[in-house]
């Protein structure tokens, strides 16, 4: 007996956890809406590359701006009702913000980059200018892939 309640209940959670995560975003885009920062370093083009998108599913944003403060310039990119957006650095220091609009919803990120180039090996150092948090990543741990906060 305690063993069929108990693989109810797992079967259950599975037909749960389907029906969260296999609906149409376009019919609840509570989740679908939320975006991630990807952000690699591409020793060929030696440069820092930084993507945002939907972390779950397509999902078309009203926009995406980067911030990039560097070399006390600040230099922004803007894109209007897109899926994913990207930008390309060539510094090895810079502070970065994004920010994402959908129709209700926006959300923010804000860190400070520093990168330390080796032969063979780059030391990504991530500092959240929001949290105050670390992330320290070599090459073997790239990208890095962080939810935004909403604001």
């Amino acid at each position: 007996m305690h063993k069929k309640i108990f693989v109810m209940g797992i079967f259950s959670l599975i037909i749960f956890t389907m029906g969260c995560t296999l609906q149409d975003p376009r019919e609840n885009p509570t989740y679908s809406v939320i975006p991630e920062v990807l952000i690699d370093y591409d020793f060929e083009e030696k440069e820092t590359k930084i993507w945002v998108k939907s972390a779950i599913s397509d999902f078309k944003y009203n926009s995406i701006t980067f911030e990039i403060s560097m070399d006390n310039a600040i230099r922004i990119f803007e894109e209007n009702n897109t899926y994913c957006s990207s930008v390309n650095i060539e510094k090895n220091m810079f502070n970065v913000s994004i920010y994402v609009e959908s129709k209700d919803r926006e959300f923010e990120y804000n860190s400070k980059i520093e990168i330390e180039l080796f032969e063979n090996d780059a030391i990504l150092r991530i500092y959240d200018l929001d949290t105050n948090d670390l992330d320290v990543l070599s090459l073997d741990e790239l990208p890095l892939k962080k939810v935004l906060e909403e604001l």
